[in-house]
C-alpha cells in the first residue's frame, strides 16, 4: 500500500464514526469507543484547537476509504508554573486492512504530524499500559518519529459500590457552584493550578456559554468546598455520553453465560453491572480537581458527596491520578476497578525534555483524554 495523509474536515465525520465502530478492543468483553453523533465534538473537548489527520491508500480499489486517523491539538497547561500551549496526541486508529502494515501507516501519519509538532517544542501523549504492542512501537527510536519520554504512570479508577464515610476535614461547607461563584473559582484556580505540573489553564467564564471546550457542562456541575468563607477545594462532574460512549460489542462464550449471574450479584452488592451487547456503560467523569495543599481530607469530603449523589444513577464514577498523587488515597477507599496508563512528553528535539520539569506534583485531566 502507498499511503497519503491530509487534514480532516467535517465531511469526514461519517467515515470516522464507521471506523471507530469497526475498531473493537477485543477480549472477554469486546468494547467500542464511540464518538456519536459527531467525532469533532469530542475532539474539541480534548483540545482547545484540534487537528485530526486521516490516512488513505490512493492506489487501492477504494481510494476514498479512510484507513486511519490521529488527532492532536493545542491545550494550555501549566508547565513549571507558567502557562504553555502544547500539543496533545490522541485517537490513533488504524483500519484492520492496514494492521499488518501498522508501522508504515503510523509513520505516514506522523509525516504530517511532524510538521505540526516541530512548530512547538513538546507534545503530550497518554498510552494504556496494556497496549504493549503500540507502547513498544511508540518508544522505538526512529529518525522519522518523535522521541517519547515518560513522565510518570497514571491510575484511572472506576468507582462503584457503597458510599464510604469521609475521613473528615472538620466543618467544611459543600455545595454546587453558581454563576456568582465564577470569580471566586477563577481566583482559586489562578492561585493553585500553577502549583501542579500539567494542570490545564481554564477560563471558567466560558462554562455557561456555548464554548465547545466545555460541551455539556454547566456551572452547577462544579462542586465546591469552603472552610468558612475560603474556597479550599473543587471538582467537576461530567456526563459525556452526548459525544463519547463505551459500548459493548459482544461477550465471549463464557462471559455470555456468566453475565446474568454477575448482574444479579451486582444488584445485591451495588457492583458495576455489565450492559447487554450493543449497550453502553453509564459513567460520570470527575475533572478539574483542585484542592488546597493537596489535602486528601478535603477531597474525601467532595468525593463522598459526589458518590452519594450520583452513584445510584451511574454504573461508575471515574477519576484518575498520577500514582504519586496524595489525592489518590481517597479513591482507594471505594470499591473500584483500575486501569493503568503512562504519560509521555513527545518531541523532535532529540533530548530528554523531562529534565526541564521541576518537582511540582503532576496532574492529569482524565476527562479530556
Amino acid at each position: 500500500m502507498t499511503f497519503i495523509v491530509r487534514d480532516c474536515v467535517e465531511e469526514d465525520n461519517p467515515q470516522i464514526l464507521e471506523m471507530l465502530r469497526d475498531n473493537e478492543l477485543k477480549g472477554a468483553v469486546s468494547l467500542i469507543f464511540g464518538r456519536d453523533p459527531n467525532y469533532f465534538y469530542g475532539a474539541r473537548v480534548a483540545t482547545e484547537d484540534p487537528t485530526t489527520i486521516v490516512l488513505f491508500d490512493p492506489d487501492s480499489s477504494e481510494p476514498d476509504q479512510m484507513l486511519g486517523l490521529m488527532s492532536g491539538g493545542f491545550r494550555t497547561l501549566y508547565i513549571n508554573g507558567e502557562p504553555r500551549r502544547i500539543r496533545y496526541a490522541a485517537d490513533l486508529r488504524l483500519d484492520e486492512r492496514v494492521r499488518g502494515q501498522g508501522g508504515a501507516a503510523i509513520t505516514t501519519l506522523y509525516s504530517l504530524a511532524r510538521i505540526k509538532i516541530q512548530q512547538h517544542a513538546w507534545g503530550q501523549a497518554v498510552i494504556l499500559s496494556d497496549n504493549k504492542k503500540y507502547m513498544n512501537s511508540f518508544l522505538r527510536k526512529r529518525d522519522d518519529m518523535p522521541d517519547a519520554h515518560a513522565t510518570g504512570d497514571i491510575e484511572t479508577s472506576l468507582i462503584y459500590g457503597r458510599t464510604r464515610k469521609p475521613r473528615g476535614s472538620g466543618g467544611l461547607t459543600l455545595r454546587a457552584a453558581t454563576e456568582a461563584d465564577i470569580p471566586t473559582i477563577q481566583a482559586f484556580h489562578d492561585q493553585d493550578a500553577p502549583k501542579r505540573q500539567f494542570y490545564q489553564k481554564y477560563d471558567f467564564s466560558k462554562v455557561p456559554t456555548d464554548d465547545p471546550y466545555f460541551r455539556d457542562l454547566a456551572i452547577d456541575d462544579y462542586w465546591l468546598a469552603f472552610d468558612g468563607p475560603e474556597l479550599v477545594g473543587m471538582l467537576g462532574v461530567w456526563d459525556q455520553k452526548g459525544f463519547k460512549q463505551t459500548t459493548v460489542a459482544g461477550y465471549s462464550g463464557t462471559m455470555k453465560f456468566v453475565r446474568p449471574m454477575y448482574n444479579a450479584w451486582c444488584k445485591l452488592s451495588r457492583g458495576m453491572p455489565l450492559p447487554p451487547a450493543g449497550g453502553s456503560f453509564k459513567y460520570l467523569m470527575i475533572h478539574s480537581i483542585l484542592i488546597k495543599n493537596n489535602d486528601p481530607h478535603i477531597f474525601d469530603e467532595l468525593l463522598a458527596l459526589v458518590h452519594r449523589k450520583f452513584s445510584p444513577v451511574y454504573d461508575a464514577i471515574i477519576a484518575g491520578f498520577f500514582v504519586q498523587d496524595p489525592l489518590k488515597s481517597s479513591v482507594e477507599r471505594y470499591s473500584r476497578r483500575t486501569l493503568g496508563s503512562r504519560h509521555f512528553l513527545v518531541t523532535y528535539e532529540r533530548r530528554d525534555v523531562t529534565k526541564d520539569l521541576d518537582e511540582r506534583l503532576p496532574y492529569v485531566e482524565i476527562a479530556r483524554l
